[in-house]
């Protein structure tokens, strides 16, 4: 049943996805010598497998605005393989990760700026051994250069942490930093406290009735505190809280941060056709 989220194999549920969608990248992981800046190392923003094959769209502006401050050279939309720790096994997953550092230094990427707090941790286990590449968070990196949601942009809102930020903090004060000024209503548990929105470790898949009910009790905490909003740091997240019927209006910060909707009905309704398409 996890055969669709084997990124170590192809076609892989995401790489469908994106095809279903009609989405193309240009991946600078991929470009070899042909990168402007390969003499003096190689800065990639790293959106994480569910955002880039969510809303291109999205993804791209975020790609711009780094790449205009002259903090990255493009994006990969490689897996960083926290998913293919679940999917294929710990041994899968250290090879697939030891092939990807490997091709990391040989492509002289020097910096990652990353999009997702799953794909953060990763890099953090993986990357000891290579110090030579820096990593950054896209949020603390959007909070240096000055951005700030707008007023308008979000009514009264909650912040749903992810789990891989728990014990790190590292995505959840600087989000919080990019809504300074708007109305923040913390639910109960929130930050090193916040429950699994209900996909973590493929759990959907392997204990579906866990998954949704954790799903459930996280949308009834938010609805008790009244806010409008259920903003996410991770674009699965995001998606979990998706349901029509529980009326929740629920965003990734970035789409209220650079005023770009991710269109969840066309997202869905290719994942379905993906899976169905999957062999």
């Amino acid at each position: 049943m996890a055969r669709p989220y084997r990124m170590d194999l192809e076609p892989n549920f995401y790489s469908l996805l994106r095809e279903e969608l009609g989405f193309a990248y240009s991946d600078a992981l991929d470009a070899g010598e042909a990168a402007p800046t390969r003499g003096q190392g190689l800065s990639l923003f790293w959106p994480g497998c569910s955002l880039a094959s969510y809303s291109q769209e999205l993804t791209l502006a975020v790609a711009r605005f780094l790449e205009e401050r002259g903090l990255s050279d493009g994006l990969s939309i490689n897996c960083c393989g926290n998913i293919v720790r679940y999917a294929g096994g710990y041994e899968v997953f250290l090879d697939f990760t030891a092939r990807l550092v490997a091709r990391l230094k040989e492509q002289r990427v020097r910096r990652l700026i990353i999009g997702c707090p799953n794909c953060y941790l990763t890099f953090l286990q993986i990357l000891k051994d290579a110090p030579e590449i820096e990593l950054l968070d896209l949020t603390t990196v959007l909070v240096q250069e000055g951005l700030r949601v707008a007023d308008g942009q979000a009514l009264s809102f909650c912040i749903h942490d992810s789990c891989p930020d728990k014990r790190l903090q590292v995505f959840a004060p600087a989000v919080r930093t990019l809504f300074e000024g708007l109305e923040l209503r913390e639910m109960p548990r929130n930050r090193r406290n916040s429950p699994c929105c209900g996909l973590g470790k493929l759990r959907f898949i392997c204990h579906p009735q866990d998954s949704e009910r954790l799903c459930e009790e996280r949308i009834t905490e938010f609805k008790e505190t009244g806010a409008h909003q259920l903003v996410a740091c991770c674009a699965s997240c995001a998606s979990a809280f998706q349901d029509p019927d529980a009326d929740v209006a629920a965003l990734h910060y970035l789409e209220l941060l650079f005023g770009i909707r991710i269109d969840w009905g066309a997202v869905f309704a290719a994942s379905r056709q993906t899976l169905e398409a999957m062999p």
